[in-house]
């Protein structure tokens, strides 16, 4: 009887701790990283997504935002989630192109009429195919196409009233060789550049224009180093919501498909593969 009571605390004490473990490896704290701050529309829409997600897992999966690039430029965080080093993350369409040649599709300028017409194509068979493409290129899952709006040019030379407006304007591009070609037929002198690194490059007169939407040109206060914006809308350019391909099938399907079923308890486009 003396051994007997140890014997049954330690085996109690084990059980508990394997029960432990068991909890603590199913919890999840998910870094995700953003190009713009914690007041833009991508910041508000992940802090939704955050939300909802901790409740419908209760409690299990949780997020991490990491706004303004912090974790590196658009490019470096798609090749992050591919190779497992980053969680989490959104990113323009733009540097997309350089992995997948589809996604060019969305660096042709007026292909989309309205959003109705471009919410149309996400939700289509084309949409699904364009993600399906992601999973194989990019080794990355698509959770929701999130609003980014359409591009607009901003400089700090000239109003642009007409395509000869831009000759020898030094633009801005993605890392998009269709963005390029397409401004530099256009007659302005375009050089791809990394997003962080836009702000200062506009301030030092480096580069005298760029084109975003609406909300990012005020989101990163471009109005302070460009006098003029001209509502060009001239591409549509949505911002996927994605997470590295290994995490999202390390999780049980349970958990999978919560992750899922987020985004479409909001205005966010729900990614379908």
């Amino acid at each position: 009887m003396k051994l007997f009571l140890p014997l049954t605390s330690l085996a109690a004490a084990i059980a508990l701790a394997a029960s432990t473990q068991a909890v603590a490896q199913t919890e999840r704290v998910i870094n995700v990283s953003l190009p713009l701050g914690p007041d833009s529309q991508q910041g508000i829409g992940v802090l939704k997504f955050g939300d909802e997600l901790e409740r419908l897992s209760e409690g299990r999966l949780t997020i991490e935002p990491h706004y303004d690039n912090a974790l590196g430029a658009e490019r470096e965080v798609v090749e992050g989630m591919g190779f497992g080093i980053i969680d989490a993350g959104i990113s323009s369409t733009g540097p997309m192109g350089g992995f997948v040649d589809e996604f060019m599709l969305f660096d042709l300028p007026y292909v989309f009429e309205n959003h109705e017409h471009a919410y149309a194509f996400l939700d289509s068979e084309h949409g699904e195919e364009l993600a399906r493409l992601a999973e194989e290129g990019m080794n990355v899952k698509f959770l929701a196409w999130m609003e980014n709006g359409f591009r607009h040019n901003t400089n700090s030379v000239r109003p642009i009233e007409k395509p000869s407006d831009l000759e020898g304007i030094n633009h801005r591009t993605q890392e998009s060789r269709v963005q390029v070609d397409t401004w530099e037929a256009l007659g302005a002198n375009a050089t791809p550049m990394a997003w962080t690194e836009v702000y200062t490059a506009l301030q030092q007169g480096v580069m005298d224009s760029q084109e975003n939407p609406l909300a990012t040109i005020y989101d990163v206060n471009f109005y302070e180093v460009q006098d003029y914006l001209n509502m060009t809308q001239h591409v549509y350019s949505p911002a996927p919501l994605m997470m590295g391909l290994d995490l999202f099938n390390s999780f049980s399907e349970e958990d999978q498909a919560i992750i899922m079923e987020v985004p479409c308890r909001y205005s966010v486009r729900p990614a379908r593969s």
